[in-house]
Protein backbone atom coordinates (compact mmCIF):
# COMPACT_ATOMS: atom_id res chain seq x y z
CA UNK A 1 0.00 0.00 0.00
CA UNK A 2 1.28 3.47 -0.93
CA UNK A 3 1.47 5.76 2.11
CA UNK A 4 1.55 9.55 1.91
CA UNK A 5 4.44 11.37 3.55
CA UNK A 6 4.07 14.54 5.58
CA UNK A 7 4.55 16.75 2.51
CA UNK A 8 1.72 15.08 0.57
CA UNK A 9 -0.58 15.01 3.60
CA UNK A 10 -0.08 18.76 3.91
CA UNK A 11 -1.03 19.21 0.26
CA UNK A 12 -4.05 16.92 0.73
CA UNK A 13 -5.32 18.93 3.70
CA UNK A 14 -4.72 22.24 1.91
CA UNK A 15 -6.42 21.08 -1.30
CA UNK A 16 -9.45 19.96 0.72
CA UNK A 17 -9.78 23.46 2.10
CA UNK A 18 -9.41 25.02 -1.35
CA UNK A 19 -12.05 22.67 -2.70
CA UNK A 20 -14.60 23.79 -0.12
CA UNK A 21 -14.28 27.33 -1.48
CA UNK A 22 -15.57 25.99 -4.82
CA UNK A 23 -18.70 24.28 -3.50
CA UNK A 24 -21.01 27.34 -3.65
CA UNK A 25 -19.67 28.22 -7.12
CA UNK A 26 -20.22 24.87 -8.82
CA UNK A 27 -23.76 25.36 -10.13
CA UNK A 28 -23.01 28.85 -11.44
CA UNK A 29 -20.15 27.45 -13.53
CA UNK A 30 -22.51 24.88 -15.06
CA UNK A 31 -24.85 27.72 -16.05
CA UNK A 32 -22.12 29.88 -17.59
CA UNK A 33 -18.66 28.36 -18.27
CA UNK A 34 -17.10 31.81 -18.60
CA UNK A 35 -17.80 32.52 -14.93
CA UNK A 36 -14.52 30.79 -14.16
CA UNK A 37 -12.76 34.06 -15.06
CA UNK A 38 -14.44 35.73 -12.08
CA UNK A 39 -12.67 33.41 -9.63
CA UNK A 40 -9.09 33.33 -10.87
CA UNK A 41 -7.93 34.98 -7.64
CA UNK A 42 -8.74 31.84 -5.62
CA UNK A 43 -5.71 29.86 -4.32
CA UNK A 44 -6.78 26.82 -6.35
CA UNK A 45 -6.37 28.62 -9.66
CA UNK A 46 -3.09 30.14 -8.58
CA UNK A 47 -1.80 26.60 -7.98
CA UNK A 48 -3.19 25.11 -11.20
CA UNK A 49 -1.96 27.96 -13.39
CA UNK A 50 1.62 27.10 -12.38
CA UNK A 51 1.52 23.30 -12.31
CA UNK A 52 2.95 21.15 -13.66
CA UNK A 53 5.87 23.45 -14.43
CA UNK A 54 9.46 22.19 -13.95
CA UNK A 55 11.50 23.77 -11.18
CA UNK A 56 13.88 25.43 -13.68
CA UNK A 57 11.07 27.53 -15.16
CA UNK A 58 9.17 28.37 -11.97
CA UNK A 59 11.08 30.78 -9.74
CA UNK A 60 8.08 31.41 -7.47
CA UNK A 61 6.33 28.09 -6.72
CA UNK A 62 3.28 27.64 -4.52
CA UNK A 63 4.43 27.26 -0.90
CA UNK A 64 2.38 25.69 1.89
CA UNK A 65 3.81 25.42 5.42
CA UNK A 66 7.29 25.94 4.05
CA UNK A 67 6.92 23.21 1.41
CA UNK A 68 7.25 24.10 -2.30
CA UNK A 69 4.94 22.40 -4.80
CA UNK A 70 5.62 22.27 -8.54
CA UNK A 71 2.94 19.76 -9.53
CA UNK A 72 5.40 17.64 -11.50
CA UNK A 73 5.18 14.58 -9.25
CA UNK A 74 2.76 11.82 -10.19
CA UNK A 75 1.58 11.11 -6.65
CA UNK A 76 1.32 14.84 -5.94
CA UNK A 77 -1.05 15.31 -8.89
CA UNK A 78 -3.09 12.27 -7.88
CA UNK A 79 -3.62 13.50 -4.31
CA UNK A 80 -4.53 17.00 -5.44
CA UNK A 81 -6.91 15.97 -8.23
CA UNK A 82 -8.88 13.61 -6.01
CA UNK A 83 -9.52 16.27 -3.38
CA UNK A 84 -10.74 18.89 -5.88
CA UNK A 85 -12.80 16.48 -8.00
CA UNK A 86 -14.60 15.22 -4.89
CA UNK A 87 -16.20 18.68 -4.63
CA UNK A 88 -16.33 19.90 -8.23
CA UNK A 89 -14.56 18.26 -11.15
CA UNK A 90 -15.91 20.91 -13.52
CA UNK A 91 -13.99 23.72 -11.85
CA UNK A 92 -10.81 21.64 -11.90
CA UNK A 93 -11.11 21.03 -15.65
CA UNK A 94 -11.99 24.66 -16.32
CA UNK A 95 -8.85 26.00 -14.64
CA UNK A 96 -6.04 27.68 -16.60
CA UNK A 97 -2.51 26.32 -16.68
CA UNK A 98 -0.30 23.84 -18.55
CA UNK A 99 -2.49 20.88 -17.57
CA UNK A 100 -2.21 17.99 -20.06
CA UNK A 101 -0.06 19.80 -22.60
CA UNK A 102 2.54 20.67 -19.96
CA UNK A 103 3.31 17.00 -19.38
CA UNK A 104 3.91 16.44 -23.12
CA UNK A 105 6.13 19.52 -23.39
CA UNK A 106 8.25 18.46 -20.41
CA UNK A 107 8.69 15.00 -21.93
CA UNK A 108 9.21 15.83 -25.63
CA UNK A 109 10.28 19.48 -25.74
CA UNK A 110 13.89 20.66 -25.93
CA UNK A 111 15.24 23.42 -23.71
CA UNK A 112 14.24 26.21 -26.10
CA UNK A 113 10.69 24.88 -26.55
CA UNK A 114 10.18 24.43 -22.82
CA UNK A 115 11.48 27.91 -22.09
CA UNK A 116 9.11 29.41 -24.68
CA UNK A 117 6.06 27.43 -23.50
CA UNK A 118 6.48 27.72 -19.75
CA UNK A 119 7.68 31.32 -20.03
CA UNK A 120 4.36 32.33 -21.60
CA UNK A 121 2.42 30.69 -18.80
CA UNK A 122 4.49 32.36 -16.09
CA UNK A 123 4.01 35.81 -17.66
CA UNK A 124 0.21 35.74 -17.51
CA UNK A 125 -2.67 33.42 -16.69
CA UNK A 126 -3.34 31.32 -19.78
CA UNK A 127 -5.30 28.23 -20.78
CA UNK A 128 -3.79 25.43 -22.85
CA UNK A 129 -5.20 22.41 -24.70
CA UNK A 130 -4.14 19.00 -25.99
CA UNK A 131 -5.61 17.91 -29.35
CA UNK A 132 -5.39 14.26 -30.39
CA UNK A 133 -8.92 12.91 -30.93
CA UNK A 134 -10.35 13.21 -34.44
CA UNK A 135 -13.89 12.75 -35.80
CA UNK A 136 -14.68 9.09 -36.52
CA UNK A 137 -11.28 7.98 -35.22
CA UNK A 138 -11.42 8.57 -31.50
CA UNK A 139 -7.99 8.80 -29.90
CA UNK A 140 -6.36 6.27 -32.26
CA UNK A 141 -3.21 8.21 -33.05
CA UNK A 142 -2.05 5.64 -35.56
CA UNK A 143 -4.92 6.47 -37.92
CA UNK A 144 -5.09 10.25 -37.53
CA UNK A 145 -5.24 12.29 -40.72
CA UNK A 146 -4.45 15.85 -39.57
CA UNK A 147 -1.45 16.85 -41.67
CA UNK A 148 1.59 19.01 -40.99
CA UNK A 149 3.32 19.73 -44.28
CA UNK A 150 5.57 22.31 -45.91
CA UNK A 151 4.63 24.00 -49.18
CA UNK A 152 7.67 26.25 -49.46
CA UNK A 153 11.30 25.49 -48.77
CA UNK A 154 12.43 27.12 -45.52
CA UNK A 155 8.84 28.29 -44.97
CA UNK A 156 6.51 27.55 -42.05
CA UNK A 157 4.71 24.24 -41.80
CA UNK A 158 0.96 24.24 -42.49
CA UNK A 159 -1.47 22.40 -40.24
CA UNK A 160 -4.71 21.09 -41.75
CA UNK A 161 -7.40 18.85 -40.31
CA UNK A 162 -9.99 18.63 -37.53
CA UNK A 163 -9.99 17.59 -33.88
CA UNK A 164 -12.95 16.81 -31.65
CA UNK A 165 -13.73 16.77 -27.91
CA UNK A 166 -10.86 19.11 -27.05
CA UNK A 167 -11.17 20.75 -23.64
CA UNK A 168 -10.60 24.52 -23.24
CA UNK A 169 -9.58 24.98 -26.89
CA UNK A 170 -11.89 27.98 -27.34
CA UNK A 171 -10.24 29.96 -24.54
CA UNK A 172 -6.62 28.80 -24.93
CA UNK A 173 -3.65 30.79 -26.20
CA UNK A 174 -1.46 27.81 -27.06
CA UNK A 175 -1.73 24.04 -27.15
CA UNK A 176 -0.24 20.78 -28.38
CA UNK A 177 -1.65 19.25 -31.58
CA UNK A 178 -0.83 15.79 -32.92
CA UNK A 179 -0.47 15.61 -36.68
CA UNK A 180 1.08 13.51 -39.42
CA UNK A 181 4.09 14.54 -41.48
CA UNK A 182 4.27 11.33 -43.56
CA UNK A 183 2.61 7.89 -43.69
CA UNK A 184 3.43 5.29 -41.09
CA UNK A 185 3.74 5.31 -37.30
CA UNK A 186 6.96 7.33 -37.36
CA UNK A 187 5.20 10.12 -39.21
CA UNK A 188 3.10 11.22 -36.19
CA UNK A 189 4.45 14.28 -34.35
CA UNK A 190 3.27 16.79 -31.78
CA UNK A 191 3.58 20.52 -32.34
CA UNK A 192 3.04 23.68 -30.29
CA UNK A 193 0.26 25.71 -31.92
CA UNK A 194 -0.84 29.26 -31.15
CA UNK A 195 -4.56 29.90 -31.45
CA UNK A 196 -4.39 33.59 -32.38
CA UNK A 197 -3.27 33.06 -35.97
CA UNK A 198 -5.51 32.67 -39.03
CA UNK A 199 -7.03 29.29 -39.78
CA UNK A 200 -7.58 28.17 -36.18
CA UNK A 201 -11.23 27.79 -35.16
CA UNK A 202 -12.60 26.22 -31.96
CA UNK A 203 -16.36 25.78 -31.54
CA UNK A 204 -17.66 24.61 -28.13
CA UNK A 205 -20.23 21.81 -27.94
CA UNK A 206 -23.35 22.08 -25.83
CA UNK A 207 -22.74 19.46 -23.16
CA UNK A 208 -24.89 18.12 -20.34
CA UNK A 209 -22.25 18.19 -17.59
CA UNK A 210 -18.73 19.54 -17.02
CA UNK A 211 -19.65 22.60 -19.05
CA UNK A 212 -16.75 24.57 -17.55
CA UNK A 213 -14.33 22.46 -19.58
CA UNK A 214 -15.82 23.82 -22.83
CA UNK A 215 -15.40 20.70 -24.97
CA UNK A 216 -14.74 21.93 -28.51
CA UNK A 217 -14.43 20.90 -32.11
CA UNK A 218 -11.25 22.37 -33.58
CA UNK A 219 -10.88 23.11 -37.29
CA UNK A 220 -7.40 23.73 -38.68
CA UNK A 221 -7.02 25.38 -42.08
CA UNK A 222 -3.47 26.23 -43.15
CA UNK A 223 -2.45 27.14 -39.61
CA UNK A 224 1.19 28.19 -39.70
CA UNK A 225 3.55 26.31 -37.38
CA UNK A 226 7.24 27.29 -37.30
CA UNK A 227 9.57 24.31 -37.67
CA UNK A 228 11.11 25.00 -34.28
CA UNK A 229 7.71 24.40 -32.63
CA UNK A 230 7.66 20.69 -33.55
CA UNK A 231 8.25 18.82 -30.29
CA UNK A 232 10.96 16.20 -30.12
CA UNK A 233 13.12 17.58 -32.92
CA UNK A 234 16.18 16.70 -30.80
CA UNK A 235 14.98 13.11 -30.41
CA UNK A 236 15.09 10.16 -32.77
CA UNK A 237 11.90 9.45 -34.79
CA UNK A 238 11.13 6.42 -32.65
CA UNK A 239 11.15 8.50 -29.45
CA UNK A 240 9.28 11.57 -30.65
CA UNK A 241 6.47 9.84 -32.56
CA UNK A 242 3.82 7.51 -31.19
CA UNK A 243 6.20 6.15 -28.56
CA UNK A 244 6.65 9.61 -27.11
CA UNK A 245 2.89 10.11 -27.10
CA UNK A 246 2.36 6.80 -25.31
CA UNK A 247 4.90 7.72 -22.65
CA UNK A 248 3.21 11.06 -22.16
CA UNK A 249 -0.24 9.52 -21.80
CA UNK A 250 1.06 6.96 -19.34
CA UNK A 251 2.12 9.87 -17.14
CA UNK A 252 -1.25 11.57 -17.57
CA UNK A 253 -3.49 8.58 -16.83
CA UNK A 254 -2.99 8.47 -13.04
CA UNK A 255 -4.20 12.08 -12.84
CA UNK A 256 -7.27 11.27 -14.95
CA UNK A 257 -7.89 8.24 -12.73
CA UNK A 258 -7.68 10.44 -9.63
CA UNK A 259 -10.25 12.78 -11.12
CA UNK A 260 -12.67 9.89 -11.65
CA UNK A 261 -11.90 8.61 -8.15
CA UNK A 262 -12.74 12.02 -6.72
CA UNK A 263 -16.06 12.06 -8.58
CA UNK A 264 -16.97 8.68 -7.09
CA UNK A 265 -15.95 9.82 -3.62
CA UNK A 266 -18.00 12.99 -3.99
CA UNK A 267 -21.11 10.97 -4.85
CA UNK A 268 -20.53 8.70 -1.85
CA UNK A 269 -20.08 11.66 0.50
CA UNK A 270 -23.24 13.24 -0.92
CA UNK A 271 -25.23 10.16 0.09
CA UNK A 272 -23.65 10.11 3.55
CA UNK A 273 -24.45 13.79 4.09
CA UNK A 274 -28.06 13.71 2.85
CA UNK A 275 -29.30 10.25 3.90
CA UNK A 276 -28.97 10.16 7.67
CA UNK A 277 -31.37 7.23 8.17
CA UNK A 278 -30.71 4.05 6.18
CA UNK A 279 -32.31 0.65 6.02
CA UNK A 280 -30.07 -2.32 6.74
CA UNK A 281 -29.65 -3.19 3.06
CA UNK A 282 -28.92 0.45 2.17
CA UNK A 283 -26.28 0.71 4.90
CA UNK A 284 -24.65 -2.49 3.65
CA UNK A 285 -24.65 -1.20 0.08
CA UNK A 286 -23.09 2.08 1.20
CA UNK A 287 -20.38 0.22 3.10
CA UNK A 288 -19.54 -1.81 0.01
CA UNK A 289 -19.37 1.41 -1.99
CA UNK A 290 -16.81 2.83 0.45
CA UNK A 291 -14.69 -0.32 0.22
CA UNK A 292 -14.71 -0.19 -3.59
CA UNK A 293 -13.60 3.44 -3.52
CA UNK A 294 -10.77 2.65 -1.12
CA UNK A 295 -9.64 -0.27 -3.26
CA UNK A 296 -9.45 1.87 -6.39
CA UNK A 297 -7.69 4.63 -4.44
CA UNK A 298 -4.88 2.24 -3.59
CA UNK A 299 -4.54 1.30 -7.25
CA UNK A 300 -4.46 4.96 -8.33
CA UNK A 301 -1.87 5.81 -5.67
CA UNK A 302 0.31 2.96 -6.91
CA UNK A 303 0.09 4.33 -10.44
CA UNK A 304 1.01 7.83 -9.25
CA UNK A 305 3.99 6.50 -7.32
CA UNK A 306 5.07 4.54 -10.41
CA UNK A 307 5.29 7.83 -12.35
CA UNK A 308 7.66 9.27 -9.75
CA UNK A 309 10.06 6.34 -9.88
CA UNK A 310 9.88 5.79 -13.67
CA UNK A 311 8.59 2.27 -13.16
CA UNK A 312 8.95 0.17 -16.34
CA UNK A 313 5.51 -1.29 -15.61
CA UNK A 314 3.88 2.15 -15.56
CA UNK A 315 1.94 1.61 -18.81
CA UNK A 316 -0.10 -1.35 -17.59
CA UNK A 317 -0.56 0.06 -14.10
CA UNK A 318 -1.65 3.52 -15.28
CA UNK A 319 -4.07 2.05 -17.83
CA UNK A 320 -5.61 -0.26 -15.25
CA UNK A 321 -6.01 2.59 -12.77
CA UNK A 322 -7.67 4.85 -15.33
CA UNK A 323 -10.02 2.18 -16.65
CA UNK A 324 -11.07 0.98 -13.21
CA UNK A 325 -11.51 4.47 -11.77
CA UNK A 326 -13.62 5.60 -14.72
CA UNK A 327 -15.84 2.53 -14.36
CA UNK A 328 -16.13 3.16 -10.62
CA UNK A 329 -17.14 6.80 -11.16
CA UNK A 330 -20.01 5.83 -13.43
CA UNK A 331 -21.19 2.96 -11.25
CA UNK A 332 -21.06 4.86 -7.95
CA UNK A 333 -22.75 8.01 -9.23
CA UNK A 334 -25.63 5.99 -10.68
CA UNK A 335 -25.92 3.86 -7.55
CA UNK A 336 -25.95 6.97 -5.37
CA UNK A 337 -29.11 8.17 -7.11
CA UNK A 338 -30.96 5.07 -5.94
CA UNK A 339 -30.74 6.36 -2.37
CA UNK A 340 -32.93 9.38 -3.13
CA UNK A 341 -35.78 8.11 -5.28
CA UNK A 342 -37.37 9.94 -8.23
CA UNK A 343 -37.75 13.31 -6.52
CA UNK A 344 -34.21 13.50 -5.17
CA UNK A 345 -32.60 12.10 -8.33
CA UNK A 346 -34.08 14.89 -10.42
CA UNK A 347 -32.60 17.68 -8.26
CA UNK A 348 -29.77 19.93 -9.49
CA UNK A 349 -27.31 18.83 -6.80
CA UNK A 350 -27.79 15.15 -7.63
CA UNK A 351 -27.48 15.93 -11.32
CA UNK A 352 -24.16 17.66 -10.70
CA UNK A 353 -22.90 14.49 -9.00
CA UNK A 354 -23.93 11.97 -11.66
CA UNK A 355 -23.09 13.79 -14.89
CA UNK A 356 -19.30 14.00 -14.39
CA UNK A 357 -19.23 10.29 -13.57
CA UNK A 358 -20.90 9.35 -16.82
CA UNK A 359 -18.62 11.68 -18.77
CA UNK A 360 -15.48 10.17 -17.23
CA UNK A 361 -16.77 6.71 -18.11
CA UNK A 362 -16.96 7.62 -21.78
CA UNK A 363 -14.27 10.16 -22.47
CA UNK A 364 -11.48 8.85 -20.26
CA UNK A 365 -12.48 5.37 -19.30
CA UNK A 366 -11.59 3.45 -22.41
CA UNK A 367 -15.29 2.83 -22.99
CA UNK A 368 -15.89 1.59 -26.54
CA UNK A 369 -18.87 3.85 -26.92
CA UNK A 370 -18.28 7.12 -28.67
CA UNK A 371 -18.35 10.08 -26.25
CA UNK A 372 -20.65 12.04 -28.56
CA UNK A 373 -23.53 10.70 -26.49
CA UNK A 374 -22.59 13.18 -23.78
CA UNK A 375 -22.09 16.27 -25.91
CA UNK A 376 -25.77 17.03 -26.51
CA UNK A 377 -28.64 17.30 -24.03
CA UNK A 378 -29.46 13.71 -23.17
CA UNK A 379 -29.22 11.34 -20.23
CA UNK A 380 -29.64 13.15 -16.91
CA UNK A 381 -31.08 11.96 -13.62
CA UNK A 382 -34.78 11.36 -14.13
CA UNK A 383 -34.45 11.33 -17.91
CA UNK A 384 -32.36 8.18 -18.33
CA UNK A 385 -34.86 6.26 -16.17
CA UNK A 386 -38.14 6.07 -18.09
CA UNK A 387 -40.17 5.02 -15.04
CA UNK A 388 -39.56 8.52 -13.62
CA UNK A 389 -41.39 10.13 -16.55
CA UNK A 390 -45.17 10.53 -16.81
CA UNK A 391 -46.99 8.11 -19.11
CA UNK A 392 -44.54 5.25 -18.69
CA UNK A 393 -46.12 1.77 -18.93
CA UNK A 394 -46.55 0.11 -15.57
CA UNK A 395 -44.27 -2.76 -16.58
CA UNK A 396 -41.26 -0.44 -16.81
CA UNK A 397 -40.64 -0.20 -13.09
CA UNK A 398 -38.11 -1.59 -10.62
CA UNK A 399 -39.01 -5.14 -9.67
CA UNK A 400 -41.20 -5.66 -12.76
CA UNK A 401 -38.63 -6.32 -15.43
CA UNK A 402 -39.39 -7.89 -18.77
CA UNK A 403 -37.70 -8.44 -22.10
CA UNK A 404 -34.24 -9.83 -22.71
CA UNK A 405 -30.97 -8.86 -21.03
CA UNK A 406 -28.75 -6.40 -22.89
CA UNK A 407 -25.05 -5.64 -23.03
CA UNK A 408 -25.37 -3.63 -19.81
CA UNK A 409 -26.41 -6.71 -17.83
CA UNK A 410 -24.28 -9.19 -15.94
CA UNK A 411 -25.28 -12.58 -14.54
CA UNK A 412 -25.43 -13.22 -10.81
CA UNK A 413 -24.91 -16.92 -10.17
CA UNK A 414 -25.55 -18.96 -7.06
CA UNK A 415 -25.44 -22.75 -6.57
CA UNK A 416 -29.00 -23.37 -7.75
CA UNK A 417 -30.32 -20.19 -9.27
CA UNK A 418 -29.60 -17.69 -11.98
CA UNK A 419 -30.78 -14.14 -12.43
CA UNK A 420 -29.79 -10.96 -14.24
CA UNK A 421 -28.89 -7.55 -12.93
CA UNK A 422 -28.03 -4.30 -14.67
CA UNK A 423 -24.59 -3.51 -13.27
CA UNK A 424 -24.76 0.16 -14.26
CA UNK A 425 -27.75 1.12 -12.15
CA UNK A 426 -28.26 -1.67 -9.59
CA UNK A 427 -27.28 -0.31 -6.19
CA UNK A 428 -28.76 -2.45 -3.45
CA UNK A 429 -28.28 -5.84 -1.89
CA UNK A 430 -31.95 -6.82 -1.93
CA UNK A 431 -31.84 -8.36 -5.40
CA UNK A 432 -34.56 -6.11 -6.79
CA UNK A 433 -34.31 -5.25 -10.46
CA UNK A 434 -34.41 -1.84 -12.07
CA UNK A 435 -34.72 -0.36 -15.52
CA UNK A 436 -31.25 -0.07 -17.00
CA UNK A 437 -30.04 3.45 -16.27
CA UNK A 438 -27.66 3.38 -19.22
CA UNK A 439 -29.69 2.32 -22.24
CA UNK A 440 -33.25 2.13 -20.83
CA UNK A 441 -33.71 -1.55 -21.69
CA UNK A 442 -35.66 -3.89 -19.47
CA UNK A 443 -33.63 -6.54 -17.70
CA UNK A 444 -34.82 -10.10 -17.24
CA UNK A 445 -34.92 -11.98 -13.99
CA UNK A 446 -35.44 -15.69 -13.51
CA UNK A 447 -34.53 -18.63 -11.35
CA UNK A 448 -32.78 -21.67 -12.71
CA UNK A 449 -34.56 -22.83 -15.89
CA UNK A 450 -35.16 -26.22 -14.30
CA UNK A 451 -36.90 -24.77 -11.25
CA UNK A 452 -40.67 -25.30 -11.16
CA UNK A 453 -42.64 -22.35 -12.38
CA UNK A 454 -39.62 -20.29 -13.38
CA UNK A 455 -39.37 -18.28 -16.55
CA UNK A 456 -36.42 -18.88 -18.81
CA UNK A 457 -34.47 -15.74 -19.83
CA UNK A 458 -35.05 -14.80 -23.43
CA UNK A 459 -31.31 -14.94 -23.99
CA UNK A 460 -30.20 -18.49 -23.21
CA UNK A 461 -27.64 -19.91 -22.59
CA UNK A 462 -26.32 -17.07 -20.44
CA UNK A 463 -23.08 -15.31 -21.42
CA UNK A 464 -21.17 -16.84 -18.50
CA UNK A 465 -21.25 -19.90 -16.27
CA UNK A 466 -24.23 -20.42 -14.00
CA UNK A 467 -24.32 -22.49 -10.86
CA UNK A 468 -24.56 -26.30 -10.87
CA UNK A 469 -27.96 -27.85 -11.45
CA UNK A 470 -29.92 -29.88 -13.97
CA UNK A 471 -29.49 -28.05 -17.27
CA UNK A 472 -32.71 -27.99 -19.31
CA UNK A 473 -30.84 -26.99 -22.45
CA UNK A 474 -27.13 -27.85 -22.46
CA UNK A 475 -25.08 -25.53 -24.61
CA UNK A 476 -21.56 -24.28 -25.14
CA UNK A 477 -21.53 -22.74 -21.68
CA UNK A 478 -22.26 -26.09 -19.97
CA UNK A 479 -19.88 -28.81 -18.91
CA UNK A 480 -20.38 -32.27 -17.36
CA UNK A 481 -20.10 -32.70 -13.62
CA UNK A 482 -20.26 -35.84 -11.42
CA UNK A 483 -23.77 -37.24 -11.32
CA UNK A 484 -24.46 -36.56 -15.02
CA UNK A 485 -25.32 -32.94 -14.31
CA UNK A 486 -24.20 -29.85 -16.14
CA UNK A 487 -22.69 -26.70 -14.76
Amino acid sequence: MTLLDERLRTLQHTARGWAEQLRPLALTLEEDPNRVRDHLDLPLFSYLSRTPVPRAYQPDPITVDGQAYYGTGGLERVVFCEEIAAVDAGMLLAAPGPSLSGVLVSLLGDEEQQSWFYGRLMERTSWTFLALTEPERGSDAASLTTSLTSREKDGPLLLNGAKRFIGNAARSDVGVVFARTRPGPLGVVAALVETGGPGFEAVPFETVGLRGNQICEVRLTDVEVPAERVLGRHLSPTRRGLMGAVQGFNRLRPGVAALALGIARGAYEYVVAHRRTLRADEAAGLKRMALRIEGVRRLVYRAGAAVDRDDPGLGALASAAKARAAQLAEEVTLEALEYFGPRGAAGPSAARQVRPGRARGRVHGGNPEHPAAERVPGPVPGEDRPWLRPGTPSGARPGRCSGSPCRCCRPISSPYSFRWRCWRSWGGSTGTHTMCGHCSCRCSSSSSPSSPGSARPTRWPPPSRTGPGTCARPGRHCGPTPGSRHA
